[in-house]
């Protein structure tokens, strides 16, 4: 199982981020669940601009892609974030937060706010140890951008 977050610094619905997740070893994108980070739907906190999320997978490689949700946009630049689970593994991965709709990072800073969220929705798992494991950007992407209104440039820088 991992556990993640997503934040931003603004809730928009004009340029929306999403995280998708790809499995490394078939290199197959999951057409569902993506996971948006500046969705205007319910935040987690009362503070912060985000929400917690665990997936229960199978043991294997991963890589959680950031996607852009508008057609006429396309990514020229963006990282990929690959990690690994385990067997009966709970796993923290961090928070993936987007900044002024270009800057893409993940962190631990919010490990303790996260684990604990999770936590105290799902009592049934604080026997288990969650090891964080914060994956870096293994891989950036360049590609020719072939959308419909030839917009183009860097929408991801590296951190």
């Amino acid at each position: 199982m991992v556990i993640f977050s997503t934040s931003t610094d603004e809730i928009t619905s004009r340029l929306p981020v999403w995280l998708t997740l790809v499995d490394a070893d078939s290199k197959n994108r999951y057409a569902r669940p993506w996971w948006p980070m500046q969705s205007p739907a319910k935040d987690d906190f009362e503070v912060d601009h985000g929400r917690v999320y665990a997936l229960q997978l199978r043991e294997g490689d991963y890589f959680l892609v950031p996607t852009l949700t508008k057609p006429a946009f396309c990514l020229t630049s963006f990282p990929t974030y690959r990690f690994h689970v385990g067997a009966d593994e709970v796993i923290y991965l961090g928070n993936f937060q987007v900044l002024n709709h270009q800057t893409f990072r993940q962190s631990s800073l919010l490990e303790v706010r996260d684990v604990t969220f999770f936590l105290d929705r799902n009592p049934m798992l604080r026997s288990k140890q969650v090891q964080t494991r914060i994956p870096i950007a293994s891989q950036y992407h360049r590609r020719e951008c072939d959308a419909p209104d030839f917009v183009t440039g860097t929408m991801w820088a590296e951190p």
